[in-house]
């Protein structure tokens, strides 16, 4: 198969719980208690809602970065060799793509070598965003190569494609969900509160044990065999309740 014909899908679930208080839920009227699931539905869906856009709004700016980069190369503009004009070029096209905390630099000066580190915050509260790293021999190193001894020999590395990539993207997935982001209701669930506890409130996927949980563990291979291979059509959003906990799975497609 010719690789330009390559088609490339990446999947992101993300899910969320609703824990239930059972004496609260026991002992309220069934018209009520039917409100309130009601209400932590639409609270739910809110919330991934939000999560799902701030990622693919997120990663589409990433994605088109550097397919901007890759045709570059592609069409001869930019060497692939040529770190002295390829990292200011890949620096400036993030910030064109308003990803400007990507473009940050730590650099560490020394006789040895000298370490600058793009880096940014996450798509999500809580997430890692992608990294570019680059090493120098010295502060005065007319390009950019390891830095370590290479016994005289000129050791020339290409543009590595793994750095453009994103690294733990859902990892430490925290909740932020100001009014404004309430797409479906006005109502928000903190104020369903009873004199003895909460009736509902959300919680993010990695509270949950995975040995006890295993959607914690889900693998990529694991949805890929789940749809039979085919991701030509959207994979439908699933909810279930497990130990008086109301789970919800969302998937998207980032890019094709």
């Amino acid at each position: 198969m010719d690789p330009n014909d390559t088609v490339t899908v990446a999947l992101i679930t993300v899910a969320l719980g609703v824990s239930t208080n059972s004496r609260s839920v026991t002992s309220a009227a069934n018209q009520t208690t039917e409100k309130i699931l009601q209400l932590a539905t639409l609270r739910e869906e809110d919330a991934n809602k939000t999560i799902k856009e701030k990622i693919n709004s997120h990663i589409q700016n990433i994605y088109l970065a550097a397919q901007c980069a890759a045709v570059a190369v592609e069409q001869g503009s930019l060497d692939v060799n040529d770190f002295e004009k390829g990292v200011p070029f890949i620096n400036s096209t993030l910030t064109n793509f308003g990803l400007n905390e990507a473009v940050g630099k730590i650099a560490i000066l020394n006789p040895q070598n000298t370490f600058s580190e793009g880096h940014g915050r996450g798509a999500v509260s809580g997430s890692y965003d992608c990294v570019i790293t680059l090493w120098t021999t010295s502060a005065a190193c007319q390009r950019f190569c390891p830095g370590l001894n290479t016994g005289g020999n000129l050791m020339v590395y290409g543009l590595n494609p793994a750095t453009l990539s994103l690294q733990n993207l859902a990892a430490n997935l925290s909740l932020s969900m100001p009014a404004s982001n309430n797409h479906n209701s006005s109502q928000t669930l903190k104020k369903l509160v009873n004199p003895s506890a909460q009736v509902y409130s959300l919680r993010t996927i990695f509270e949950f044990d995975r040995m006890s949980y295993p959607l914690v563990n889900i693998s990529a291979r694991a949805v890929y065999d789940l749809v039979q291979g085919n991701f030509t059509s959207a994979i439908a959003d699933t909810t279930w309740i497990t130990d008086t906990y109301r789970f919800r799975v969302s998937t998207m497609t980032i890019y094709k």
